[in-house]
């Protein structure tokens, strides 16, 4: 049976490892399959991993100088015997030449390559453009980060879309005690936004546009979900805007996002580089989108059929939108349902191991 062994830069909370985490278990029934971790190990997706039966081994090679460790990495991928390695993140694509290296007489393995659009400056960053533009086949999500890759030097004949899959939505926590251990009344009705709390997942621009919408709905709460550099910060915001109106909750990170955005009225990704997977999971529950018009989203969530897409930024029509579907039940269903249907035709995990699988024994020669 091929193997294919995965070098993830890290599996912290981001779409790649949510990606992996999905994929593996899957592939697995195909091939051997073997996950190594440069950086975070941990967290909810390495222990997603780790209940499938595919525990993440742990490679901290802090660079290509850490001779020591680039060994003992090399002589572990060695001994798995892998005939594909995938890698994932930017530190993944500079070690995963040297790591799957074969001695002289024998073909080079075949490498593949996704989330490494954002190679970062200075010298690790050319040496990562350099060995994307020597990769054998690079994997995104999106037609956009095609773009991106070519940018960096990678050929469009070895770019390959394949669109991210969603697990079916698992049951939603108690929205009794959900609501409880937030100080939400019972009846009160939750707009949902994830994120890590930094410039990219920009929750403070949802702070913003639920000050204008809250005026008019005393009804709704906005419900934050995640952690990150920015939280405090956004906590102080949150309350500098309305001390006596206090109506943001912060609810940290949770391993059950994609089952906690079936009790959300309508789903915010305020996001302006990714999001698809929130947008994606928030489409599978049945839940409206309301979403900031960036190339990636705009690829998911087609407007005025399964959500609203606003200009980034503009606070003010992210609230009349939310809006205009929490005044119309029929609205909004109409939009969670054509997204549930979406995701499900479109969108699903065996449907995108079908294709990295296809990816695979392409390049394996089948």
């Amino acid at each position: 049976m091929p193997g294919i062994f995965f070098l993830v830069s890290d599996l912290g909370p981001c779409a790649a490892a949510k990606t992996l985490a999905l994929a593996v278990p899957a592939l697995a029934k195909r091939y051997r399959v073997a996950v190594g971790v440069l950086g975070e190990a941990g967290g909810p997706f390495g222990a997603t991993l780790v209940a499938a039966g595919f525990p993440p081994v742990a490679m901290p090679v802090r660079g290509l100088y850490d001779a020591g460790r680039v060994a003992a990495a090399r002589q572990w991928v060695r001994s798995f015997e892998p005939d594909v390695l995938h890698a994932v993140g930017p530190a993944a694509v500079r070690l995963a030449p040297i790591l799957g290296s074969q001695s002289p007489r024998r073909k080079p393995r075949p490498i593949v390559v996704s989330a490494a659009d954002q190679p970062g400056g200075g010298l690790r960053g050319w040496w990562t453009r350099g060995f994307l533009r020597g990769t054998d086949q690079v994997i995104v999500a999106t037609q956009s980060e095609v773009d991106r890759y070519n940018r960096l030097g990678v050929p469009y004949d070895r770019i390959c879309v394949i669109p991210p899959g969603v697990p079916p939505t698992a049951p939603p926590p108690d929205p009794v005690e959900f609501r409880k251990a937030l100080d939400i009344p019972a009846d009160g009705r939750l707009v949902i936004v994830v994120g890590g709390f930094d410039a990219t997942a920009d929750l403070l621009s949802a702070v913003w546009a639920f000050d204008v919408l809250r005026y008019t709905l005393p009804d709704v709460y906005l419900v934050l979900v995640g952690d990150g550099p920015d939280r405090d910060r956004t906590e102080r915001f949150a309350r500098s805007l309305a001390f006596d109106d206090h109506r943001v909750r912060f609810a940290g990170l949770r391993s059950d996002v994609p089952a906690l955005l079936a009790l959300a009225e309508v789903v915010w990704v305020t996001h302006s580089r990714g999001g698809i997977h929130l947008a994606l999971e928030a489409m599978a529950a049945g839940r409206p989108v309301v979403a900031f018009d960036t190339p990636e989203l705009s690829e998911v969530i087609e407007e005025e059929a399964t959500g609203r897409l606003v200009a980034p930024g503009n606070r003010v029509e992210m609230a009349a939108a939310t809006r205009e579907l929490l005044a119309d039940p029929d609205l909004a269903g109409r939009f969670g349902a054509a997204g549930k249907a979406r995701t499900a035709e479109r969108h699903s995990v065996s449907g995108m191991t079908d294709q990295y699988a296809l990816l695979y024994e392409r390049l394996l020669g089948g």
